[in-house]
């Protein structure tokens, strides 16, 4: 049986696929590990990619779907698919969305017949392990021939690491692309609270010091939704005049201002 994981790589075809990721997404280019995971991924080589935060793991992710692509077009024409484990359903939505927009299928769990209607497939831990989405899709024949990768994602530390491998049946001994997790533009600062904590007060620290200056990138760590749609409320009611579309309304730019459940 000829494998769907070719030995040898098509350099016109791997320069081709950076050059279209590119596009897709608007990067410059393709990081050293994004590089490494996907050509592993392309070789069929089960790969631990462990990235910190931020390091454009996802993007990882991706990329070697797009050696099956010539064209934009072809991401709509093309059989091969992507299936991604993932604990978090917002994630899991937020990342659909953001395929789905730069013209990725993503997000559906079933097909139809014998054509696979999306290029990733997002589903939760209990979802892989149900009957039903064994027989209707781990066991089609056509998602089986043309699933690429399966992606386990969100096994952040070294336990968590090793559960999944003894789970799945792998060997610690197999590919790791590993990138540090130190960033030496963050640092820990310690503040005292000054105000009663629902009334978010202690958030004006993170407001820009200069006039005319912007929201530094930060991530906010909260108990509930409904904390975070309130701290979203709050920045909205004392954004800054200077910040244009922002004051007032509930478009607070999320590129800096990240709320984590």
């Amino acid at each position: 049986m000829v494998s769907k994981y070719p030995q040898v790589l098509d350099k016109e075809r791997l320069e081709s696929a950076k050059a279209l990721f590119c596009e897709v997404f608007g990067v410059s280019g393709l990081r050293a590990h994004q590089e490494l995971a996907g050509k592993n991924i392309l070789h069929g080589k089960t790969t631990v990619y462990d990235i910190p935060t931020g390091g454009g793991k996802t993007l990882g992710f991706w990329y070697p779907l797009f050696y099956y692509w010539d064209s934009k077009e072809a991401i709509l024409t093309s059989q091969r698919v992507a299936l991604v484990v993932s604990p978090l359903n917002a994630l899991m939505n937020s990342q659909a969305k953001a395929l789905e927009e730069r013209g990725i299928p993503a997000l559906a769990v079933n097909n139809e017949g014998d054509r696979i209607k999306h290029r990733v497939i997002f589903i939760s831990p209990e979802m892989a392990l149900s009957t039903p989405f064994h027989k209707k899709v781990l066991k089609n024949k056509v998602f089986h021939t043309n699933c690429l990768e399966l992606v386990i994602d969100e096994a952040h530390c070294t336990n968590v690491i090793s559960d999944v491998l003894f789970k799945v049946g792998v060997s610690p001994g197999c590919e790791w692309v590993a990138v540090s997790n130190a960033k030496h533009n963050v640092a820990l600062s310690v503040r005292i609270l000054q105000h009663l904590t629902g009334t978010y007060a202690n958030l004006y620290s993170l407001f820009p010091a200069e006039e005319g200056g912007e929201f530094v990138q930060t991530l906010i760590y909260v108990n509930s939704r409904m904390e975070a749609k309130e701290i979203q409320d709050f920045f909205c009611r004392h954004c800054p005049l200077h910040i244009p579309g922002k004051h007032g309304s509930s478009n607070i730019p999320r590129t800096r201002l990240n709320f984590k459940k």
